[in-house]
This record gives structure tokens, sequence and C-alpha cells, in this order.
């Protein structure tokens, strides 16, 4: 459990710890880390790593990487993926490996079909991501099934209630 700046009731829960201020955008753990994605505006996107005891390990960026919208690890291949779109700009995946000191981007996956301010979630268990997306103009959500190449595997549609904010 994470717990923004100026909270004080956590500090003899040893589960919830305090993270950096700042534009928070997505979350995900892998093996023993936190990752916590930040929308640095003009910047890029940065991320601050925690371990599970909310000790601060290292920050990636700001990198290349926009909003940081939600990210997602890839158990079989240990990458990282992150979805990057606003309501002014279409989505697309970044493939990141995060394993050394310096993350490198490794692909940049796009595909036109895809709708604007997008989340990810991965499927491991057929290794496959599911984005959703909302028009330019809000009107319905689109849940997207794709291969690891972006290719739409399968699709529904749900009305459009408000902007889509979190996906796991």
């Amino acid at each position: 459990f994470i717990m923004l700046s100026g909270s004080s009731w956590h500090k003899n829960d040893p589960y919830l710890f305090t993270v950096q201020p700042g534009n928070i955008q997505g979350m995900t753990q892998y093996e023993s880390n936190i990752y916590v994605g930040y929308d640095k505006e003009h910047l890029g996107g940065q991320i601050e790593v925690y371990s599970q005891d909310g000790t601060w390990l290292k920050t990636i960026g700001p990198t290349a990487i926009g909003h940081v919208s939600e990210m997602d690890f890839a158990s079989w291949n240990g990458l990282l993926y992150i979805s990057d779109g606003t309501a002014d700009y279409k989505t697309c995946v970044y493939e990141v490996d995060v394993s050394g000191d310096t993350p490198r981007i490794l692909r940049t996956i796009n595909n036109a079909e895809w709708g604007y301010g997008g989340l990810i979630a991965i499927d491991d268990l057929n290794k496959r991501m599911l984005l959703t997306t909302t028009a330019a103009t809000p009107g319905e959500v689109t849940f997207a099934y794709s291969d690891m190449d972006g290719n739409i595997q399968h699709q529904f549609k749900m009305p459009w209630i408000h902007v889509p904010q979190g996906l796991e």
C-alpha cells in the first residue's frame, strides 16, 4: 500500500509508505519492487522504484515516454510495458527494459485502431495486452485485447462514463 506525502497515520504500519508527491499516473509491482509512474509534463515520464517496505531504490527518467498513464510487467520476459496517451494524442505502448542501471526503450508499439487516453494491463497467461482507450470525442470506451505486436485480437465497447483512470 502506498500513501501520498503529507499522510502521517501510517507510521506504525509496515505495509504503508509515502511516495514522492507529483502527478502520479500508473503503478505496478514486479518481483519485490513497486514502480510508480509520474507525468512530468514537458520533461517526459518518470518512474520511481521502491522496495516493498517503502525504501526508495532509484529513479528512472525523465524518459522520452510522455504520460506513463499505466504500466505492467510481462512475467515471461521481465519487460515493462507502459501506455502513453492522453485526450490530445493517440495511445502507444513502450516496451522497456529496466533491468540495468539505464532503462532502454526497446520498441514502440502503435496501432491506428487504438484510441486516446490508453491504459494497459498485461495478460501473462495468454501473453497479450489489454488496453482501454476512448474516442477523441468521448462517447464510449474500447477494451482491446492485442497481441504483443499491437494486433487487435478481440475488442468490445462500453458507454463512456468518464475518463478511465486505472487498469489491472
